[in-house]
Order: structure tokens, then sequence, then C-alpha cells
């Protein structure tokens, strides 16, 4: 009787690619010495709304034929965990473990890890346990992945660029040909693609229920030569789906399959259980302010809302063909002057967003379905119903007005293309300084700025191989463990010391680094937005740009003596980092900003107004 050999496959898998199929499939047909069994277990965490569920269910598609497969989602906070756990239980009982690898250099050390703690010597060995390294040296289930494949970015490459982007021809491409005939069929890849559409998070608004929209400089897989696009597209009229971004407090609302108008801030609410108009009046933990003017926006809100007709069909829809059922909900933004933040505004209003969050559920209201929470860039509100139901809201609410969040229009003032072409110079000089070239993503300059950083001061003593490793987790480049901390011959005593000094250097220092390494693209930002927003018209206050920008000036200037009136050193030294970040010259703007959608996906460039508003906020703080 042939051995049973149990290789334990952990990983994301989101979304499952060629190089997934490729290696699992080594695993499956590799060995004929051994009774082969291949389990996949898939992490629990969803990526960017891609969830495990729908990883899980495609790759039994695939390879539900083989006896010896068996996939799995992860109980544990990481599919690693699973595996270590599964082998030191002996959960398929006594005989060989394997953990699976493809030939990328962390997976590699990873399964070379887990084999020296289970050896004989490590500090997981388990009597019964014989464990097996699957990597070259003759040893069978070795499987090269394509040099394509290789590449750590490859699964966000195509979420990012073709999922978002809808891009179903190149996102096939992404599943070689032999796949298509043996394994898996196009049918099969487009219902997949399908469904990771549907799951795929694209933040629309701020709220907690929601997620927040990015700055360019927050998407850590975008690329330098896309930013240079992204201006000269901004720049040139050509990205036109522009909306103003409005400074007021935001919250979601919709309608139950039961009429009642319901609201949400947070994604519990949203998922499961959305406040009443009551249960806002109710709410003990704002402070009064913004409980009033909750109160004041939701009264507006109800209003439209119960003059739309059909309401309950405008907010719920139900896919007959996947008995799916939608729940649409408005991100709206609540502008009251007893409770300004930085911009002030001529009129009370409630602002509807033009775009929808979709929650998607199998059965309203108790049950979710896929826990997916997402905005589609392709799905607008049926705005004549909407602006019907605002215009006869108008006619007899006089404290709060509502609108549709208003579009940006372009204006070109003749020096457009010159003042893109000096940001885009601005950026090339930042690129040089990094060695940065226009396929190196914003992940890829982190690195390499918390690497400079690391090389020239060296605060915890490491080797260039564990400064290479921290840049990498900083940056978020590769998903780097404490653990992944290990150099071979290290003295064990050396090794701890080394690891309690990255764990104490991360929880004292890297808040401040991160803001210094961040610092000069986070610069060159508030300068293009301030630039951009020159550009745009159509905004709230618009005609009233002098008045307005006079009332900024004036508040942070009032703000800047309170704060250093107070002589509080730790509100001094935020009011020096801010004013740093400023630069020479305060840029005021009569607008929050804007929100736009490139390549699919959804940014914002506020210019000066994050900075002034963290400055009014310290300001408030050291009233206290």
């Amino acid at each position: 009787m042939r051995e049973r050999i149990n290789i334990m496959v952990p990983g994301g898998f989101k979304p499952v690619h060629a190089g997934h199929i490729e290696l699992i499939e080594s695993y499956l047909k590799g060995d004929t010495d051994h009774d082969t069994n291949v389990y996949v277990i898939i992490s629990n965490k969803d990526r960017e709304g891609l969830s495990a569920q729908t990883s899980y269910d495609f790759l039994n598609k695939i390879f539900g034929k083989f006896h010896n497969f068996h996939c799995m989602i992860s109980p544990d906070k990481s599919p690693v965990y699973t595996v270590y756990n599964m082998t030191a239980t002996k959960f398929f009982g006594d005989g060989l473990y394997a953990m699976g690898s493809s030939t990328k250099e962390d997976d590699v050390a990873r399964q070379l890890e887990y084999n020296k703690r289970f050896s004989k010597d490590g500090s997981y060995y388990t009597p019964g346990v014989k464990v097996l390294m699957l990597i070259p040296d003759g040893i069978p289930f070795y499987q090269t992945r394509d040099d394509d494949f290789n590449n750590t970015p490859i699964s966000s490459a195509i979420m990012r660029m073709d999922l978002i982007r809808d891009d179903y021809n190149s996102f096939l491409s992404a599943y070689e040909v032999p796949y298509l005939t043996e394994y898996v069929d196009e049918p099969m890849i487009q219902e997949y693609y399908r469904q990771l559409k549907s799951e795929i998070k694209i933040p629309m608004n701020e709220t907690a229920a929601a997620g927040r929209i990015d700055h360019p400089y927050d998407d850590n897989n975008l690329t330098f030569g896309e930013i240079k696009e992204m201006i000269m597209s901004l720049f040139s009229g050509k990205i036109t789906d522009i909306e103003e971004k409005i400074d007021g407090i935001n919250i979601l609302a919709s309608v139950d399959n039961n009429g009642n108008i319901v609201f949400a801030r947070n994604k519990t609410q949203l998922l499961n259980t959305p406040m009443l108009a009551d249960d806002i009046k109710n709410n003990s933990k704002w402070n009064e302010k913004t409980k009033q003017s909750f109160i004041k926006g939701v009264n507006t809100i109800t209003k439209v809302f119960n003059n739309i007709k059909d309401k309950i069909a405008y907010f719920n829809y139900d896919d007959k063909a996947d008995g799916v059922k939608y729940r649409n909900w408005i991100s709206i933004e609540i502008v009251d002057h007893s409770n300004m933040n930085v911009i002030p505004y001529v009129d009370n209003f409630v602002s509807f967003h033009n775009k929808i969050i979709t929650v998607c559920t199998k059965y309203f209201p108790k049950e979710d379905y896929s826990k997916s929470i997402f905005a589609d860039p392709n799905i607008e509100t049926d705005t004549y119903k909407l602006e019907q139901a605002i215009k006869e809201t108008n006619l007899k609410d006089d404290e709060f007005k509502a609108s549709i969040t208003p579009k940006m229009i372009f204006r070109n003032l003749g020096n457009s293309n010159m003042i893109a072409g000096e940001n885009i110079n601005e950026l090339i000089d930042l690129m040089d300084e990094y060695d940065i070239k226009d396929n190196n993503t914003v992940a890829e300059y982190k690195y390499k700025a918390y690497f400079k950083y690391l090389i020239n001061n060296n605060p915890i003593h490491l080797t260039k191989e564990e400064m290479e490793k921290l840049s990498a987790r900083w940056s978020g480049l590769r998903n780097v463990q404490i653990n992944d901390f290990r150099i071979k011959d290290m003295d064990p005593e050396q090794m701890k010391i080394t690891i309690k000094e990255i764990r104490e250097f991360e929880k004292n220092n890297l808040a401040a680094l991160r803001k210094r390494i961040m610092m000069p693209l986070d610069r060159f930002f508030i300068n293009l937005g301030n630039d951009a927003l020159k550009l745009f018209k159509g905004g709230k206050n618009e005609g009233n740009e002098s008045k307005v920008t006079e009332q900024i000036r004036k508040a942070i200037a009032n703000a800047i003596s309170n704060i250093q009136e107070t002589g509080d050193i730790k509100s001094l030294e935020k009011l020096e980092y801010l004013l740093f970040r400023l630069g020479d010259t305060i840029d005021v703007n009569a607008s929050e900003g804007i929100v736009f959608k490139y390549h699919g996906r959804f940014y914002k460039l506020t210019g000066t107004f994050a900075v002034l508003n963290q400055i009014m906020d310290v300001s408030r703080k050291a009233e206290r």
C-alpha cells in the first residue's frame, strides 16, 4: 500500500489565477509513489472586498473531479497557522505532511521555516509526523511557476486593472490556454468574473460604513506612470466624472422592504441593524451639536424619500436569475451652519451623492449573503425620480434644502497644460531622488524610502537582509511577519533581541517615520490638489469664493493663535508638523476638494483642506 502524504497549500487565492491552478495541479498529479491528498486552505480575510467563499466555490468547480482534492476556508487568523495546527495535532493521523509552496522567495522561506520547526530538533516537533520538503533537489511535487506569476502584485493587477476597469478579455488572459481546455472553460471564468465584480470594494464616501476615498498616494498599486497620466487627463478635461467633495457630516440612507426609512454610519448598521430616525434622536454617543445636525438632516432626507414614488422598489431589487437580493443606499452629506467644520457654505443643506452603495443579501433583512458592500462605478441613482422628489421637498422645507452633489466642470484657463507639465516635472524630480521608474508603484516608493532611511540610520542595528524585509513589511510591498526575521545560523538570543527591538521601534517610532517618508508625496499632492481645484467650477460656493476663503483664513489664523496661546507642548509640536506640510504659503480653497474616477477607481484631491482641518481639530482639543 502506498504511503499517504498530506499536502497543505495555504494562501489568499483572491482572485484565483492560472499560477494557482498550475501549482495545485502539480501536486494532484505529480507524484505516483504516494497516496497524495491536497488541501487548499484559503485565508478567511476579505481582500479589497473579494471573499473567501467565492474562491472556495471556484476552486471546487475546477478540481472537484479529483478525489484527492480538498478545499477549506481557514478557521484561524492565518491559513499558515491552520497548516501548523493541523500538523501539530496530527489532523490526518500519523504519516507524511508537507506545506505547499510556489517558487516565490517568500513561499520557499515559509516552507523552510515550517520544515525546520517540525524537524526533530524543532520547536513544533510532533512524534508520528514526518515533514517533507516540496522544493527542488530531485524531490517530487516541485512546480516552477511562470515568471509572470512570480511577481507578488499579479493578483492585485488582475483585480485592479481588469476587474475595476471592466476588462473581461484581460482577465481571461490571466488563465493560460491549457486550463481553458482541460479544467476551466470560458463560461466558468465569465461567471467567476461576474461574482468578483459584484464583490470588489470601490469606496464612494468616507463613512465607516463604506470605507474612505483614497488620495492617490494611498493606493499602493498605483504606478507613477499612471499618476502622470492621471495629471494629464485631469488638466486636459479628459476626466469628466468629477464630483465636489462636500465638507459635511456623512450618513447613508435607504428604505427597507417594509417601507421604513433607515440610516447607517457603520458596517454593522449597513448590513444588519440600520438606524431609524428615532434611534438618531435618542443617540447618546454624539455631542449635542452633532446630534442636532443629524436630526435636522434626517428630517429633510425623510421628506425627500417619502416623495419618491414606489420608494421600496427604488431602493430594493431582486435578481431572479441567482436568487440574490440587493439594497441600494445613497451617501448623503449634511451641512449645518451651527456645526461647521472648515468650509462655510451659504445655505444649510443635504447633498445626495450621485453614486450608490449596494448591499447584497439573500434574505432581507437578517441573513447576510456575501458580506459584500460595494459601489458600482457604472450604477447611478435614477436621478430623475430623486430630483423630482427633491424639488417637491424644497417647495415646503425652508430650514434645510436638498440637492444632488454638484458635478464639477472643467474650465481651460489657457495654461492648464503648462501647469500639468510643471506638476509632472516636480514628480519626476521626486522619482529621480528615489530611483523610481514609471512602472514602479506607490508601495515600491515606500519600500525604497524606508530602506533608504534604514541604510542611512540603522536605528535597530539590522543586517541588510533584515532591512529589506522590514522595508517590505512597512511598505506593504510584501506580507512579512515578525517571525520572518530569522537569519540562518543567527544566535537564538540575538534573534530574540532583534525581534524585540523591531517590535519596540514599530510601537514607538513607526508612525513618525511613516509621516517622514510620505512627506515628499504628501506635499506634492497638496500642491497638485490646489492647482487642480482652480480648474473646476460648479461647486456649492461658486460666486462666493472670495468671501468663503477670507472666512477660512480668519478661522485658521484664530486656530493657530489659540494653539500657540495654550503653550501645550504636544499641540505646538502638531502645529509645527502641520505647518511644515503646508510649506511656505497657505493656499486656501472654497471647496473641500474633488472626487473623480480614474481607471474605474475613485480618488480625491483636496489641496490644503486636510491640513487645515487638522489645525482646526488641534485647536478645538487644545481649548478643552
